[in-house]
């Protein structure tokens, strides 16, 4: 998913009409996820993305980054079995996480261009 909004806001920033090299650089000063989140929604001259579709996007991250960048701390029996449970609920979510988010895509990216790549291409 930070993939995805990587990609998204690359995108969004060209579009944009920002040079080649800005969104690049603007990744590489590490924005925080929800900062990258703000700034694809300002490039896309949207107030932001979907409620919904953004809380859980970055629940999946937040959770991804508690294990990638795992600090070790002693837990009870009762918390562990509370993070099992927030996992399992969170990762049975990612499927339809990720087809809202591939449809926020299409609206946002693909449908404007429909038309024109459809006629270029000379499919009907």
């Amino acid at each position: 998913m930070e993939h995805w909004v990587n990609m998204m806001v690359t995108v969004a920033m060209l579009r944009e009409g920002h040079p080649p090299g800005k969104p690049l650089q603007y990744l590489k000063s590490q924005p925080r996820f929800k900062d990258k989140l703000a700034t694809l929604a300002k490039s896309l001259g949207v107030a932001a993305l979907p409620k919904k579709l953004r809380d859980a996007i970055i629940q999946v991250v937040d959770l991804r980054n508690g294990y990638v960048h795992f600090v070790w701390e002693g837990k009870a029996p009762k918390r562990i079995s509370k993070d099992v449970s927030t996992l399992q609920s969170v990762v049975s979510r990612c499927e339809p996480i990720l087809e809202d988010a591939a449809g926020f895509e299409f609206r946002h990216f693909d449908a404007p261009y429909v038309k024109l790549v459809s006629s270029t291409m000379r499919v009907r």
